[in-house]
């Protein structure tokens, strides 16, 4: 499975990748309000820095799993969709994705 096939099965069946994306939005509020009038900085940038944290998000968690993932040459995918669906990965995701702290809170 690649990184793309991943990410869209991730936000497909679980709510983890939307829960840190609120979350980074929180963040990328905070931080924009918390500098001087002069350098806070408009919604572009902000959607534009909260849709980097994510896709970091979503390659560690990729990344992560590739290494533990032994890929059987005919289906490939399903080695994937077994271990994710054996390991609880989708679960795990959402937890960990509610419990980050990304500021002080």
């Amino acid at each position: 499975m690649n990184h793309e096939v991943f990410e869209e099965y991730v936000m497909t069946h679980c709510h983890a990748v939307s829960v840190f994306r609120q979350r980074a939005t929180v963040y990328q509020r905070l931080k924009s309000t918390q500098g001087c009038p002069a350098t806070k900085r408009d919604l572009a940038w902000e959607e534009k820095a909260v849709d980097a944290m994510v896709e970091q998000f979503i390659c560690s968690a990729y990344c992560n799993l590739k290494r533990y993932i032994e890929e059987d040459e005919r289906d490939p995918q399903q080695s994937w969709l077994d271990f994710i669906a054996q390991q609880d990965v989708l679960a795990s995701l959402e937890a960990s994705a509610s419990q980050i702290v990304l500021h002080d809170e």
